[in-house]
């Protein structure tokens, strides 16, 4: 995981559960960017269904997507490289 990665899943689980969650934004940096396409890859398989990057980076402004969207890809990342590391 990416020092970025590793800090937006630290502010994410320090959030109360079931509380606040939903639109979340971020600023619209490259690393930002690649994360939650990532993201919304990651969601596509875990649902069976193939990923088609229908959404375009915004030009300007902030990243809109969902801190719980995040929250779970981040996670399941996280123990994936953990798993690895202590095989």
């Amino acid at each position: 995981m990416t020092h970025r990665e590793i800090d937006l899943l630290h502010f994410l689980t320090s959030k109360p559960l079931g509380r606040s969650w939903g639109d979340y934004w971020m600023p619209n940096t490259d690393e930002n960017w690649g994360i939650v396409k990532a993201a919304l890859a990651w969601f596509a398989m875990r649902m069976g269904k193939t990923f088609e990057n229908h959404r375009a980076r915004p030009d300007k402004g902030a990243i809109g997507t969902n801190d719980y969207l995040l929250h779970a890809y981040l996670t399941a990342k996280a123990i994936n490289e953990l798993r690895e590391a202590a095989s």
